[in-house]
């Protein structure tokens, strides 16, 4: 049993959970999923058959899952947290949009800063939670408890979501409406400014500029596909 376990506290058993965090961040890294993980123990081994740490390497779906979430994440989140303390980062904006996936109401919180003593703009995921609705209510109130938690509330200073009626109430903005900005801009103590989806915005330049020129760019297009 000794050649197939580390013993606790040795170097053998840091590089073995070195070698294990490293191959869960790979997988996430790289966006593949936790089943990749279920050969790779023993795909090391029999390429590596001389590895000490290969014979002991053993990171299958469930514990890559468990490393991920219960050390790696938590740690990232911590770190990006922290950073607004250690260099005086005065305001962040938060970002969010839903995401359907089978049942699951989906929504990601981000933010975005800048911080000049870690290479400039930063954009870091502190939370993704299942809503249970895509109401203005539901999502208003998950990213002003996010924020909260997290301790960014007085340093929020700009809310980027889709550019649809539920996140902005139409394109003038309707502050006084049933939007996720008017209810999540009560919440706040700071002046709160809204910036749609950049993605959109693009598209709808390019939209609209191609239908003023000359010729007929999307036949064009489809001719030469």
């Amino acid at each position: 049993m000794t050649s197939y376990s580390a013993t606790t506290g040795s170097k053998k058993e840091d590089q073995v959970t070195a070698a294990e965090g490293t191959y869960a961040f790979h997988t996430i890294k790289y966006h593949n999923s936790f089943l990749s993980m279920d050969c790779t123990s023993s795909l090391l081994k029999k390429t590596f058959p001389d590895s000490d740490l290969a014979k002991k390497f053993s990171c299958a779906r469930t514990k890559t899952e468990a490393i991920v979430t219960s050390v790696l994440a938590p740690y990232l989140i911590y770190s990006a947290l922290k950073s607004f303390e250690e260099n005086e980062i005065a305001y962040c904006a938060v970002a969010t949009d839903g995401s359907s996936h089978d049942g699951l109401k989906l929504f990601p919180a981000l933010v975005q800063y800048f911080d000049w003593k870690n290479g400039g703009i930063q954009s870091k995921l502190i939370e993704f939670k299942n809503r249970h609705n895509e109401t203005a209510d539901t999502i208003a109130g998950y990213v002003k408890e996010t924020l909260e938690k997290s301790g960014l509330s007085e340093k929020c200073v700009a809310f980027t979501g889709d550019n649809c009626n539920t996140m902005f109430g139409g394109l003038r903005r309707n502050e006084l409406g049933n939007n996720v900005f008017a209810k999540f801009k009560k919440t706040l103590s700071t002046s709160l400014i809204g910036v749609g989806c950049p993605a959109h915005v693009l598209n709808n330049c390019v939209h609209y500029g191609a239908e003023r020129m000359s010729i007929d760019i999307e036949n064009i297009i489809n001719k030469i596909y």
